[in-house]
């Protein structure tokens, strides 16, 4: 009988996942290779592929916050989060929602977070991507992807070509699966295997045991301006790299008393 879930364990059934999705279009191009496997059905791979990945992050996310909500344990877990709302287990989580005849949309991210802040203190520790812009970009070309793919209508569709990312890609590529399968010319890295571990990134952050175990999995975080309240620790002024600490969560962070400009902005050290 498998033991109750963990964080680390919905994390670790997300990779799994993703990682056999890798195994499987390693696969195909190997038979594409061998003229086993044309073009158009590699492409649909890749599509199936990609819907798999947002299926499982969506499973990751819905799995997570309901585990958050009954289990004092899961919350320690994840660095002592409160919750606004405890239930006693996940049957009265589930009868609180109504699973068992509804179905709860959890991308775009921004909806998770938005239920989130219902039931957590600021959103914990789903807050955790609300200066990662790059997590946050990666998450919305996600979604114009799944969105192109699954419901293939003109809207649809011209949201994901009017991507950057797309719009800077040769003509023929800018379908959902060459974008998938085009190589960066200089790293000849598969735009594929870049998202799939990106996507993974943020499932760690998500899961992390702490906020400074988290930032470990996210690119650079966006900056904070005078008069923002970071939390306690040391932050870095971006014009002359003036260190200052705050020592407390509410304290303010000030215009730099270094380059005495009127508004001020820091990167956090630790």
């Amino acid at each position: 009988m498998p033991g109750r879930p963990t964080v680390a364990r919905l994390a670790s059934d997300f990779q799994k996942k993703s990682d056999l999705l890798d195994l499987t279009l390693a696969s195909g191009n190997r038979a594409n290779r061998r003229r086993r496997l044309n073009r158009f059905a590699l492409g649909a791979l890749y599509e199936s592929a990609l819907l798999s990945l947002t299926k499982s992050l969506e499973t990751f996310l819905e799995e997570y916050f309901l585990l958050l909500l009954h289990s004092p344990a899961a919350r320690v877990e994840v660095g002592g989060y409160a919750a606004i709302v405890t239930l006693s287990n996940r049957e009265a989580v589930d009868q609180m929602f109504g699973l068992e005849e509804n179905y709860l949309d959890w991308l775009p991210f921004g909806r998770t977070v938005a239920r989130a802040e219902q039931f957590f203190p600021s959103g914990s520790p789903f807050h955790r991507l609300e200066r990662a812009s790059q997590e946050k970009r990666l998450l919305k070309v996600n979604y114009a992807m799944r969105n192109a793919v699954a419901h293939n209508s003109g809207t649809a569709v011209k949201k994901f070509l009017d991507l950057p990312e797309v719009m800077s890609l040769p003509v023929r590529t800018r379908s959902v699966a060459e974008y998938l399968r085009w190589r960066d010319p200089v790293t000849r890295a598969e735009t594929w295997a870049d998202h799939r571990v990106a996507i993974g990134a943020i499932v760690k952050a998500l899961a992390a045991s702490s906020e400074a175990d988290a930032r470990a999995f996210m690119g650079t975080e966006d900056p904070f301006k005078s008069g923002d309240s970071p939390g306690s620790g040391a932050y870095r002024c971006h014009s002359c790299s003036k260190l200052v600490t705050l020592p407390y969560p509410g304290s303010r962070l000030r215009p730099c008393t270094g380059c005495h400009r009127t508004t001020s902005y820091y990167r956090r050290v630790w």
